[in-house]
């Protein structure tokens, strides 16, 4: 980030930290009359001093630190229930926050690069039906017949003919 240089250009860091709105800083810092206008001297202010998104995050208090502080607050958020009896408060019970607490933890391995969005395999997933098959009414013979991962001598087969005999003992 460069030095901003005029009072001009510190007014307008100063109020677009406070406002996070670049058109509106431009608006106060430059006495603009048109938010057209401002928004043209915003983006020129911000492409002079070459400010990154960061450095401004930075500023404005959202750091690395603060950020850590604040995950490990929502890993351990409650939630506080009230019951009253005629108007005044006769138990106060509390328990854990489970939805906050899986989106902290969600984001903390996400962070640490321990999460991905996309799940990403190799191979193939192939699903087949045995020629001989009958359907049946149990929801268990509803399943695909035969499920092939990766190799394909690795797989699960079901056949619903069989449905009712007992596995073969391979011991």
């Amino acid at each position: 980030m460069n030095k901003p240089t005029t009072i001009r250009q510190r007014k307008f860091i100063k109020q677009f930290i406070r406002t996070r709105n670049g058109t509106e800083a431009a608006m106060q810092a430059y006495n603009c009359k048109s938010r057209a206008v401002a928004a043209v001297i915003s983006s020129q202010v911000l492409r002079k001093l070459n400010i990154s998104f960061i450095e401004l995050m930075n500023k404005m208090g959202l750091n690395d630190e603060r950020d850590i502080s604040d995950l490990i607050k929502l890993r351990k958020a409650k939630i506080t229930k009230h019951f009253a009896y005629e108007g005044q408060v006769v138990d106060e019970r509390s328990y854990d926050d489970n939805a906050t607490q899986l989106k902290a933890l969600e984001m903390t391995l996400k962070l640490k690069g321990h999460l991905k969005e996309q799940i990403e395999h190799s191979g193939e997933v192939a699903f087949t039906q045995m020629p001989n098959a009958r359907v049946g009414n149990r929801i268990g013979d509803l399943l695909p017949l035969e499920l092939n991962i990766g190799e394909p001598d690795i797989g699960v087969a079901r056949n619903p003919a069989n449905a009712g005999e007992a596995a073969p003992d391979t011991n």
